[in-house]
């Protein structure tokens, strides 16, 4: 459990109050300090000019001071800490920074105190050198805990986030890139349930109706910021163990709205959060890519199969891939997923994926239009992408880092007429239509075994339960209108505000100019 106070949400977890009682403890550790200094050097003064000291008045003096400087420093202090983020994002700070922030903060809690000290005890001689002795105490005292505690996490004393014992493998720190979206709004729920704290880089792009109702859970931080620049990326990764990169442009019609904005996304940004994951020594890095890197071919594909990706999309998951892979070395080690088509229903649903599209037409439009339909795709059920990732994610590095793993199940490698089928017997009343011009020309059955051998992963849902969950999700009215933009990858991102707000500079621009020769040649 966390008791946390964040200004912006309004909690109290309790490793921010441990940290202010330390500060308030160090703080009155420093006046104390100063006094005892200042007392011992008044007694060594008198004894050396061969004077006399009343102890009872010099005491008294001293005890006045301490008093009224005791409470005044602390009181006018710590809300400067807190308001300068020292138990809400600390964490979140760079090393440098945080040293430059909190000497400026413990300055300027100084400064005040002793104005407010003035101008309630002017009669009295203004303690100069106990203000600036325990200035410098408070100082080294408060950098030296925050260093003492850097020192025990990079020596593996103790977790990042944690203040005394090492957390369980449950209690890990992870972040979500992209936990906002299809799959993560669904995988950021299922962590949260076994234990995790789990923090989002999103720009929400897509809105937050997908993760409104869990911002409030004590173990949920949103960050929303773009994964393209550093400074937000910088931001996300401290204190964290584990990585899980979704965020992309997903889908063949998505990325063909702007290619530059869609290497950008899918690859410049991988190299840059790999290579910041790398330096803050992320226990696990896990990469969500596609099946669609297999591109075309009449034989099931493994790991360790030829690929052929056909669309802008495939082929920056595979730069991607490759980006991961160059990187890599013995303490970072990251795993790579290649999905197979998703379906099912999620906080942010979407109608632009076979099954859940061909689902919707059937029960509003009463029609399932196949074009084809002899052509293989491997599937897999949202929630089940979700377990698998967690599976990796608790799996030991020695098995999993550095590995390619392909996320579905034999089983459920369909033709696509097989699917409208399924969908048929659920919804007898549509109309099958088959067409025979074939826009997408991928056709391939891929081989899930290695994942189930590695790690024991296996599915739990099928085609059928997906077309059965989202006839039932329109049938109760949470699904309204299909057609809507939200629900669509392509139609939302071609309304010219969003591209807009897309095509802002970033820092990976420069980067992807380089990436995309290497995606040409």
């Amino acid at each position: 459990m966390r008791l946390t106070f964040d200004v912006k949400k309004g909690k109290l977890r309790l490793d921010g109050l441990i940290r202010l009682l330390i500060d308030f403890s160090l703080l009155l550790v420093s006046i104390v300090t100063a006094f005892v200094v200042r007392v011992f050097y008044e007694i060594w003064r008198l004894n050396k000019i061969g004077g006399s000291i009343d102890f009872a008045s010099t005491f008294g003096h001293f005890l006045r001071d301490y008093v009224i400087l005791g409470l005044i420093i602390p009181i006018v202090s710590i809300p400067i800490y807190y308001f300068s983020g020292f138990y809400t994002h600390g964490r979140s700070y760079t090393s440098r920074y945080k040293h430059i922030l909190i000497t400026f903060s413990v300055t300027t809690g100084y400064l005040l105190a002793a104005t407010i000290y003035y101008f309630l005890s002017f009669p009295s001689i203004f303690p100069r050198s106990v203000l600036l002795v325990s200035w410098g105490l408070s100082l080294c005292l408060i950098n030296g805990a925050r260093l003492l505690k850097l020192m025990l996490v990079n020596s593996k004393v103790i977790e990042p986030g944690t203040t005394i014992s090492k957390l369980s493998p449950k209690s890990k720190n992870v972040l979500v890139i992209g936990g906002a979206g299809y799959i993560g709004s669904v995988l950021v729920r299922q962590l949260l349930k076994r234990g995790y704290r789990v923090r989002v880089l999103d720009l929400l792009l897509y809105g937050e109706d997908s993760i409104k109702d869990i911002k409030s859970h004590p173990d949920f931080e949103l960050l929303v910021g773009d994964f393209r620049n550093v400074a937000d990326v910088v931001e996300a990764m401290q204190g964290v163990d584990s990585v899980i990169h979704l965020g992309a442009i997903v889908g063949d019609p998505a990325c063909s709205l702007n290619d530059k904005v869609t290497i950008e996304v899918n690859l410049a940004a991988v190299r840059m959060i790999a290579e910041i994951a790398k330096a803050n020594n992320v226990n696990k890095f896990i990469f969500a890519s596609t099946c669609s890197v297999y591109g075309a071919s009449d034989h099931i594909l493994d790991e360790y199969s030829s690929l052929n990706p056909l669309s802008l999309y495939a082929k920056t998951k595979l730069g991607a891939e490759k980006v991961l892979i160059s990187l890599a070395d013995s303490n970072f080690k990251p795993t790579i997923c290649r999905l197979a088509t998703v379906y099912g229903l999620s906080y942010r649903p979407r109608f632009d994926l076979v099954v859940n599209l061909l689902t919707a037409k059937a029960f509003f439009d009463g029609k399932i239009t196949v074009y084809g339909g002899d052509q293989w795709r491997p599937f897999i059920h949202v929630k089940d992408v979700a377990n698998a990732f967690i599976t990796l994610l608790e799996a030991p590095q020695d098995i999993v880092g550095n590995e390619i793993f392909n996320i579905g199940s034999d089983a459920e490698n369909y033709l696509i007429m097989d699917v409208a089928k399924i969908i048929k017997e659920i919804i007898p009343s549509a109309e099958l239509i088959i067409e025979n011009n074939i826009s997408d020309k991928r056709n391939y059955r891929v081989n899930f075994s290695k994942i189930k051998d590695y790690v024991g992963f296996k599915t739990k849902y099928t085609v059928r339960d997906g077309v059965l969950e989202i006839k039932k999700a329109v049938e109760d009215k949470l699904i309204l209108d299909y057609h809507s933009p939200k629900y669509s990858n392509y139609n939302y991102l071609r309304d010219a505000s969003i591209i807009k707000k897309l095509e802002t500079p970033t820092t990976v621009e420069y980067l992807s100019k380089v990436l995309t020769l290497e995606i040409e040649m």
